[in-house]
């Protein structure tokens, strides 16, 4: 700044430069937005479907040691 000798065609082809980076960036993480939740949906899905079938084998289970009690 103080010597004079900057050159703002330089500085326009560096500020470009990030911002096609930052567009770049941008093209790849909107998406991976988008399908990380697509799959945690699914993957909670999946969790809650084996939690169901699980408990069902559990009370299947209590209930068989019940009936050969009695």
């Amino acid at each position: 700044g103080l010597s004079g000798g900057s050159d703002p065609g330089k500085l326009a082809q560096n500020i470009s430069l990030a911002l096609m980076t930052t567009a770049g960036g941008l093209v790849v993480a909107i998406p991976s937005i988008f399908c990380f939740y697509i799959f945690k949906n699914k993957f909670n899905s999946l969790v809650a479907e084996a939690q169901a079938v699980a408990a069902e084998g559990m009370d299947l289970a209590v209930a068989t040691v019940n009936a050969d009690q009695q």
